[in-house]
């Protein structure tokens, strides 16, 4: 694994993103077709339970461990009569990694089937340049359904990877216009009063003590180098603490009047 997991996460996990299939597949989101044909249910909770269940247990494994996650994951859909569902031929060729099970024709497809070809703008700065590759758009996909869906998510890898490109790319400008991103990096001098401050001010107040996103907005909390705060005397880290007893509890406390300031509207975190 990259990193350590729970076996309870990673089943919670898997239903969240089945729960944001289902849900994008019988609501597309603004722009997008509803499919005419919606199809037998079996067609579509059979592959996007798939589809979960590879990207939430099968996406802990490092590059070595996907080939025996895939071999052991098709050992076990052959024995119980299932070895139909899972997609790819299941060599190093194609994976089950390497398809992606695409709503609209409930019918598993390659990654790049479903995207325009990229074309290079020769006017774009060389710093702003993010060639699509298997990894970024596998990535980029997992990331946008569930953040459609307000769900909560944690995108961990090496430096370097591409991960601050992927999400500035797809949830900084190709999300609808009712999702209002908002972007914060840590440092090693980020406060846990600095961070409470920067999302009370793009907050608006709706009643007493009731805070969101402007009316009409979908607010996407966004943070970058997350791990980077100084630890203090303990071992914690207090900017990432106070994220988490706002994702917890849904708000904080004013540190001035000492009211507590909920935020429970149309937020999610990244």
């Amino acid at each position: 694994e990259i990193c350590p997991t729970v076996d309870n996460c990673l089943v919670r996990g898997m239903f969240k993103i089945l729960d944001a299939q289902i849900a994008l597949y019988l609501a597309p989101p603004e722009g997008e077709e509803e499919a005419g044909d919606k199809g037998k249910p079996d067609d579509v909770v059979n592959g996007a339970f798939i589809f979960a269940l590879i990207w939430s247990v099968g996406a802990t494994c490092d590059h070595n461990g996907r080939p025996k996650f895939d071999q052991k994951l098709r050992e076990i859909a052959e024995e119980t009569g299932y070895g139909k569902l899972i997609p790819g031929k299941g060599d190093e060729s194609e994976s089950c990694y390497d398809m992606q099970f695409y709503l609209k024709t409930r019918n598993w497809c390659g990654w790049f089937d479903t995207r325009t070809p990229f074309v290079l703008d020769a006017k774009t700065a060389f710093s702003d340049i993010a060639v699509p590759t298997l990894d970024t758009v596998r990535m980029a996909h997992v990331v946008e359904i569930l953040s459609l869906q307000m769900c909560n998510v944690l995108c961990v890898g090496a430096t370097g990877t591409g991960k601050s490109v992927v999400v500035n790319e797809r949830l900084g400008k190709d999300m609808p216009e009712r999702f209002l991103p908002k972007f914060m990096a840590f440092s090693a001098s980020t406060g846990c009063n600095m961070v409470q401050d920067q999302i009370d001010a793009v907050m608006d107040k709706r009643r007493k003590g009731i805070f969101g996103p402007p009316l009409g907005k979908k607010m996407l909390i966004i943070v970058d180098d997350l791990n980077m705060p100084s630890k203090e005397e303990y071992g914690a880290q207090p900017p990432i603490e106070v994220m988490r007893q706002w994702m917890d509890h849904k708000g904080w406390y004013d540190r001035k009047t000492l009211d507590r300031k909920s935020t429970r509207l149309n937020s999610s975190h990244l």
